[in-house]
């Protein structure tokens, strides 16, 4: 009698775990998806990636838009070094500028190049930049970008 009372407790009890974790997990797709949704539509996310010479960030902009594509998001992903990005910022707009870590000395150029304007402007965290991940480096920059609205 004793076991079947302890063994129904325990069940309860990772049960209650299991519902929590759960509950967690839903939480995080629903502030994810809340931020899909809100940038999501005919409008394009314009997003663009500054390295030194452009080729670093061409592999993480390949996996963004992959990402992108995957949920459902219009992005347009731009990967190019800081001289071309120079000359790009004076005819085209962006919703967002992020810079690979090896030029996050540039980050004051940045911040004064885009001070009249409402383009939010971050370094790539390293540890993404390095691994390659693509979608949370997305994340980062719907991020800034639906903060901005």
């Amino acid at each position: 009698m004793q076991l079947a009372f302890l063994f129904d407790f325990f069940h309860l009890q990772a049960e209650k775990n299991r519902n929590k974790s759960k509950t967690f997990s839903n939480y995080n797709e629903s502030v994810k998806k809340r931020q899909e949704e809100s940038i999501m539509g005919d409008e394009k996310i314009r997003i663009l990636l500054v390295c030194s010479a452009g080729m670093s960030t061409s592999l993480l902009m390949e996996k963004m838009q992959n990402s992108a594509r995957d949920r459902g998001i219009n992005a347009e992903v731009m990967a190019m070094s800081s001289t071309e990005a120079d000359k790009f910022l004076t005819k085209e707009h962006v919703d967002v500028l992020l810079l690979g870590p090896q030029v996050r000395y540039m980050k004051k150029k940045y911040e004064k190049t885009l001070a009249k304007t409402d383009i939010p402007l971050a370094v790539i965290d390293m540890k993404d930049y390095g691994k390659m991940n693509g979608e949370k480096v997305l994340d980062a920059a719907l991020q800034l970008v639906n903060a901005g609205k």
